[in-house]
């Protein structure tokens, strides 16, 4: 808790404090009609020493010595011997404020119905101030370890994101570059056209995505790369149904959000030479972003896979998108991922940050059709 919220916190509670003397002084004043006025009372009389000095000095070496030291270690028995400490002590102070005329043995006025009472009377009350203090620091404490788990948590999901989106799968990469390895006897121009745009990922990966926001055609054109050389590695290009719809400029998107999901369909998919087995769909307004995203499935394969232990339950990455949304879209967000008929799908929502448009952000126009024609030509090819 930060240094200047807990002084107002004290300071508070002993206001309060001096605020309750008050009104039971100003009773006292009323009912005795002494003539003695309320701030003489409060901050000249022995009685305000008396009930306030003792329960100063109780409170906070349960604050800052028994409270820290042994509750908070579990050591009970020491807590409540120190606490007797404490009592005794206000209890001593206290009574360091009684006129000495009344501890003389030879005056009238001693007696030990009158002692007693009155060191019960204080004791009780540092008692309480004990029992405050005590909570007072326990609250802090909890709020102080409760912060600093939150903390804690946001850094490991920062962490844990950053990992996420600094990665490709490396079955993706591997397979890329045998399937490049492959056209470079068959077709050199075009395999050196799929190792641009495959130098072109990683860059984006390794130093675009760096930033927490990026130009939403940077975020797409990335996303058309990718999908066009996982095509690479299919036998039916149409495997794959992909349509963007919408303006994609002026606007801005967290890196990598999308790449996931279609990267869990490709791992997952079964009956890629079937076509629609992928099927994404992209939606742009100038507000908003629709995400979807479906792949069929084997049930008897995720079946066996769960069976083995092997199965990644719709994904690894997908509670670390979601948390990934969480922080950088709280309550701008929404995420659905079904599961029906052997068709997984992802449904996400995202409101879109807007960017001014700068001719020097965006990717050509024609990029889904150059990369959609260069990968048909890379499939015609490794059929002959």
């Amino acid at each position: 808790m930060p240094r200047g919220v807990v002084l107002l916190l004290h300071a508070g509670y002993w206001a309060m404090y001096l605020l309750l003397m008050a009104l039971i002084f100003a009773l006292v004043q009323a009912q005795t009609r002494s003539p003695m006025g309320l701030v003489t009372l409060l901050f000249r009389s022995r009685l305000a020493f008396q009930l306030i000095v003792p329960n100063v000095v109780a409170f906070y070496i349960a604050y800052g010595i028994l409270a820290p030291r042994f509750l908070a270690t579990r050591r009970f028995g020491a807590f409540i011997l120190g606490g007797l400490v404490a009592l005794l002590s206000a209890s001593a102070v206290s009574l360091a404020g009684v006129p000495s005329r009344i501890l003389d043995p030879s005056s009238i006025y001693i007696a030990a119905n009158r002692i007693t009472p009155f060191l019960m009377a204080t004791g009780g009350i540092a008692a309480i101030h004990v029992t405050i203090a005590t909570i007072m620091r326990g609250f802090v404490g909890w709020y102080d370890d409760f912060a600093e788990r939150d903390a804690l948590r946001r850094r490991t999901t920062e962490m844990e994101v950053a990992l996420m989106r600094a990665t490709l799968d490396p079955h993706f990469l591997f397979n890329t570059l045998n399937n490049i390895d492959t056209l470079i006897t068959r077709a050199p121009e075009t395999a050196s056209l799929y190792l641009t745009r495959l130098s072109e990922l990683l860059r984006f990966v390794l130093y675009d995505s760096r930033a927490d926001l990026v130009p939403l055609d940077t975020e797409l054109a990335f996303l058309d790369k990718y999908i066009a050389l996982q095509r690479l590695r299919l036998r039916n290009p149409d495997t794959v149904t992909y349509a963007v719809r919408g303006n994609r400029q002026g606007s801005l998107i967290a890196p990598m959000l999308l790449v996931p999901f279609v990267e869990n369909a490709f791992k997952h998919a079964s009956g890629q030479k079937a076509t629609g087995a992928i099927a994404v769909d992209i939606a742009v307004d100038n507000t908003s972003l629709r995400f979807t995203c479906a792949n069929r499935y084997d049930p008897a394969r995720r079946d066996q896979a769960v069976t083995d232990g092997t199965a990644l339950a719709g994904g690894l990455g997908n509670d670390l998108i979601r948390r990934r949304l969480e922080l950088l879209y709280a309550g701008r967000f929404t995420l659905q991922i079904d599961d029906q008929d052997a068709v997984y799908s992802v449904h996400l929502s995202v409101q879109l940050a807007s960017a001014p448009i700068s001719p020097s952000l965006h990717a050509p126009a024609a990029t889904v059709t150059n990369l959609a024609s260069l990968s048909a030509a890379a499939h015609a090819l490794s059929h002959h």
